[in-house]
């Protein structure tokens, strides 16, 4: 199907950034963001457009390189990191302020039951940052690259730095007592918080089995945090891992893939999602109804 597109609700020309995109901040760039969630076109490529449906379904392997594969104006775009996302929101609690003003795409108690599904970019005029960015609350999770990668050498060496004694293989994962609170295993349909060592091995206390609605469901990340969720992992801190079992285990396949956050909320989500609010369970092959947008150097 060939897409095509009118130049009306279109930003970014004159600005310092190519079309599509916005200046932030304002006056003296640093980078230009797509003012909207962003839509697949036949090419393979991404555009950003308000009255446009938001591509959903996108993994993060699949953003970077759409991203990547977007020229605007001799601009060859990339994938939107954090901390740009944050700065494009504002730096607020919210983009349009620090207090929620349910201008959004986003399930709340008072609108429970109203979305259905994304809706189209731009639909809620309120739902918009000082810069002209819009629906980075609610509508479509969005991914954000971190910019690292999760591999098995940085981790172990990351904890050991840590003053723990650690072991990583295919079969298991060895550490010490007091390492447990400070690591969570993030994947989807299993609980964060219910590590356990048995007979020296790492495992997790399922509450209920897997089950193949749970896309990638064991697939995830074993995040030493140091018993702070709230703020980003840094760099070394993301093992690879699946389920073996109950067991958790090193995914070697995996081993240096890069990392992604789902950032934002959705139309679904039940509650008011933050600027700062991110999510890093999801694999980079994860194709769930997430989006994205795209960053490119100013002109």
């Amino acid at each position: 199907m060939f897409l095509w597109f009118s130049m009306a609700g279109c930003v970014g020309s004159g600005d310092g950034c190519p079309t599509g995109l916005v200046p932030v901040p304002s006056d003296s760039p640093k980078f230009c963001v797509h003012a909207y969630e962003a839509t697949l076109t036949d090419e393979h490529s991404a555009v950003s457009q308000r009255g446009l449906k938001p591509s959903l379904h996108v993994s993060l392997e699949e953003a970077i390189k759409v991203c990547a594969n977007t020229i605007v104006e001799g601009q060859t775009l990339r994938l939107i990191n954090y901390e740009e996302w944050v700065q494009a929101g504002g730096e607020q609690v919210f983009p349009f302020g620090d207090v929620y003003n349910g201008e959004c795409v986003l399930d709340t108690p008072k609108t429970h039951g109203r979305w259905a599904d994304a809706e189209s970019t731009g639909s809620m005029n309120g739902c918009v940052s000082p810069y002209g960015v819009y629906d980075q609350i609610g509508n479509a999770w969005e991914w954000v690259h971190l910019e690292h990668t999760a591999n098995r050498k940085d981790w172990m060496s990351y904890v050991e730095r840590q003053g723990h004694t650690v072991d990583v293989s295919q079969t298991g994962i060895q550490i010490d007592e007091g390492a447990l609170a400070q690591m969570t295993f993030q994947t989807v349909c299993v609980p964060n918080n219910r590590l356990v060592l048995e007979q020296g091995l790492l495992s997790v206390n399922l509450k209920r089995a897997l089950t193949d609605n749970c896309l990638s469901a064991g697939k995830g990340y074993l995040w030493f945090n140091q018993g702070n969720l709230n703020k980003l992992p840094k760099k070394g801190a993301l093992l690879p891992v699946e389920l073996w079992g109950d067991r958790i285990v090193w995914d070697k396949e995996r081993d240096g893939e890069p990392v992604g956050a789902k950032v934002g909320g959705s139309f679904y989500s039940g509650g008011e999602s933050t600027l700062r609010s991110f999510w890093i369970g999801h694999i980079p092959s994860f194709d769930g109804s997430i989006g994205f947008r795209c960053v490119s150097d100013p002109l």
